[in-house]
């Protein structure tokens, strides 16, 4: 209560002088606050303001060779709290603790925090697309999700799998064929010089020859960084020639509406393939 705030008035001055600017462009444009926002307009009545997300985006799309080690960095705690859920996974405990157990160790490998809200679901909790983990435990033979991510050093890791304890129902484990030969898919066809579109066709045709085409939400990868998601869909409409040094999060997720599931794994483009950064048990896990 006893801060003085500065709003614009006084920061422009400070920090441009004199100088009048014709374009201010807003980074995270879709959440930028509107009473600052409002500000902004009120104290330099004849710029234009436009978002900058596009304009960062294409900055952010080719990662340096130290952010890329951040990230790799950010997927292997990712991968240690992944293989700690499933070390202490069995039946009678709840999604909460198995993802508790997965932060502890994010937060004792160095991370400053998860990706995005990370989570553990369930049986029919596993049909959204986003969930969050809840006090239901877990039963013999139903699907579980694990979808966790930890932040370093200001960049994101991802790792998503699936598994059961027990044989699970025959038409969930062919979901779950389907879905991982899906993600080789996309590992074999993320090359240098291909045009996304060209991976996006032939992950879709992939799942159509199943049946699965209207299930699922996007094509089969994303661009990662800072963000979570950060931009680069590989999809029908977004064609865009793959780059060395381009990151991404290979994403799979189809949908029957009574269960879901999701692999995802990180990769970065290199000038003759792709290096993987968490290959970990790309695989049917029964335990």
């Amino acid at each position: 209560p006893d801060t003085e705030i500065l709003d614009f008035s006084t920061i422009i001055p400070q920090v441009m002088g004199k100088i009048q600017p014709r374009k201010i462009a807003i980074s995270q444009w879709n959440t930028f606050p509107y009473l600052i926002f409002q500000d902004l307009v009120k104290n330099l009545p004849h710029a234009e303001i436009v978002s900058g997300d596009e304009m960062l985006l294409r900055v952010r799309q080719l990662k340096s060779k130290e952010e890329i080690e951040v990230i790799a960095e950010a997927y292997r705690i990712t991968e240690e709290s992944v293989k700690r859920a499933l070390e202490v996974a069995q039946i009678g405990v709840s999604e909460r603790f198995l993802e508790n157990e997965g932060r502890k160790v994010m937060l004792d490998l160095g991370a400053e925090g998860t990706s995005y809200p990370i989570w553990v679901c369930s049986g029919k909790n596993t049909s959204r697309s986003l969930c969050k983990s809840t006090d239901k435990r877990i039963e013999a033979n139903e699907l579980v999700q694990i979808t966790f991510g930890a932040r370093y050093q200001g960049y994101c890791g991802n790792m998503c799998r699936v598994f059961s304890i027990g044989e699970p129902d025959p038409k969930v484990k062919k979901m779950m064929i389907v879905a991982l030969q899906s993600m080789e898919i996309a590992l074999e066809m993320i090359r240098p010089g291909v045009l996304s579109t060209e991976v996006f066709k032939k992950y879709y045709n992939h799942l159509a020859k199943y049946g699965w085409e209207k299930f699922t939400l996007y094509g089969p990868a994303h661009g990662t960084g800072v963000s979570e998601v950060e931009g680069l869909w590989l999809s029908e409409n977004n064609p865009f020639v793959v780059q060395p040094n381009m990151v991404f999060n290979i994403d799979i997720w189809i949908t029957d509406g009574e269960v879901g599931m999701r692999y995802e794994d990180g990769i970065v483009v290199t000038e003759k393939g792709i290096r993987e950064f968490n290959p970990y048990r790309r695989e049917i896990i029964i335990l």
